[in-house]
């Protein structure tokens, strides 16, 4: 785990916060939160686990750029 990752989580922990993470690299999003919410030009196109997100069509079409029926290699840890 990342120093970045292991000060968010002790910080989470230690003090009960919430943390909103805007970030674009989506192997440190999926390995350290709970819940994403995914945008697409400033619409929540899908909240939800990282596993519920990665599989949703719309986020593949729209934040991935993959095919919705191609293989989702950030579901694997995979970047």
């Amino acid at each position: 785990m990342s120093v970045m990752a292991q000060a968010i989580r002790e910080a989470h922990s230690a003090l009960d916060l919430t943390i909103l993470l805007v970030e674009h690299n989506m192997s440190f999003v999926m390995g350290l939160a709970d819940t994403v919410s995914v945008l697409d030009f400033g619409r929540i196109i899908a909240t939800g686990t990282p596993a519920h997100v990665t599989r949703d069509p719309q986020v593949i079409r729209s934040y991935l750029g993959l095919d919705a029926g191609s293989s989702d290699s950030y579901e694997k840890g995979e970047e």
